[in-house]
């Protein structure tokens, strides 16, 4: 699903938003899954998704 109207950045803040929701529910998928579907759902490149597995893994750190 190409979403070609949104820039690049606004991508990002929705999959990390879409991934934040999902994480929140009890029994959730696996961080690295969600991250798979929300590429595959926001059409995200391999670097963003090493961009969102690093902002989780940070933030889960902190």
């Amino acid at each position: 699903m190409a979403h070609p109207e949104l820039p690049q950045g606004e991508l990002l803040r929705r999959a990390i938003h879409w991934v934040s929701e999902r994480r929140a529910v009890p029994g959730a998928s696996p961080l690295f899954q969600l991250i798979e579907e929300a590429g595959r759902h926001w059409d995200l490149s391999p670097k963003d998704c090493d961009f969102l597995i690093h902002f989780f893994t940070q933030t889960d750190e902190k």
